[in-house]
């Protein structure tokens, strides 16, 4: 328990701030969610899905202005929704087309990896 005033005010003071970052993320998460479900229904009206990606813009925005999360997560967040609503708007051949080239890269990345070790290994006398 805290014993002078000013960590009882810190208490009241990050209890509040808690609350007010659980409120945004649930937030985010709802407004995420949401989207991820209008695509995953096959849902081939943009305009509901352009309307509901706005409105997900604007709370991650807001989120990120009012430190509730870094700018950088919230740049990562729309990129992500920003890629599926296009994958979607694309058609199912986009979305085979993206799946390749991540498996393309994560196998190169990991023929990379391997060689770079090869490579640091001393060598025996």
């Amino acid at each position: 328990m805290a014993n002078t005033q000013s960590a009882k005010k810190a208490v009241r003071s990050s209890a509040k701030k808690r609350l007010h970052n659980i409120f945004w993320k649930t937030k985010i998460k709802a407004s995420v969610k949401a989207i991820e479900k209008l695509l995953s229904t096959n849902t081939k009206e943009l305009d509901i899905i352009k309307e509901q990606e706005r409105v997900l813009y604007k709370v991650v925005d807001k989120a990120a202005k009012n430190n509730v999360i870094h700018k950088n997560k919230a740049a990562r967040i729309k990129s992500k929704i920003s890629k599926k609503v296009s994958a979607n708007a694309q058609g199912p051949e986009k979305e085979k087309n993206t799946a390749e080239k991540e498996t393309k890269v994560s196998t190169a990345s990991k023929e990379k990896a391997s060689k770079s070790k090869a490579k640091t290994k001393p060598a025996t006398k």
